[in-house]
Formats: C-alpha cells, structure tokens, sequence
C-alpha cells in the first residue's frame, strides 16, 4: 500500500538530500517517509520548503542569522554535526 503523503504528482522529483546542522527542521522531516528514513544531519534541500532552528524554534539560528540547508553549516558558531556512528 502506497501512502497518500508520499504519493507524488506527475513530473515531481524526488527530493534531493544535503548535510547540514543536525538542529535544522523542515515540516517534511514528520511525514514523508523518504525524510524520515534520513540519518541526523541530512535535510532535504527545497526553495519551496520552510525551515527552523531546534533550538531557537525560529527561522533564526542561535547566531542570528537565517536557517536553510545551505546557511547552516561548519562555518556557523551554532553549527552542531552529526554523532560519529561507533
């Protein structure tokens, strides 16, 4: 059984997935199972999706500058990586 919130319309790609601040969040993350099944770190990268910050619950990191996937990364002092699989 296919799920209806994954179902895509015709001519919708899939979504491309980059690395970025384990603390950035993207409404898609709590229901498309191709996010979800993502390991901590990588976010889907749309121009048409909203992000936020974990930790200041706002579109504006902790260092008061946006959030997206491109914006929150090493270079940032709020940047937090992924844990180092064992």
């Amino acid at each position: 059984m296919v799920n209806d919130l994954d179902a895509r319309l015709p001519g919708m790609q899939a979504p491309r997935f980059v690395a970025a601040c384990v603390h950035l969040r993207t409404k898609t993350q709590y229901y498309r199972a191709a996010d979800r099944g993502q390991p901590p770190g990588m976010i889907a990268d749309s121009a048409t999706l909203s992000y936020w910050c974990a930790e200041t619950q706002d579109h504006i990191g902790p260092d008061r500058d946006g959030c997206d996937p491109r914006r929150c990364q090493a270079s940032r002092p709020c940047y937090s990586a992924p844990p180092i699989p064992v």
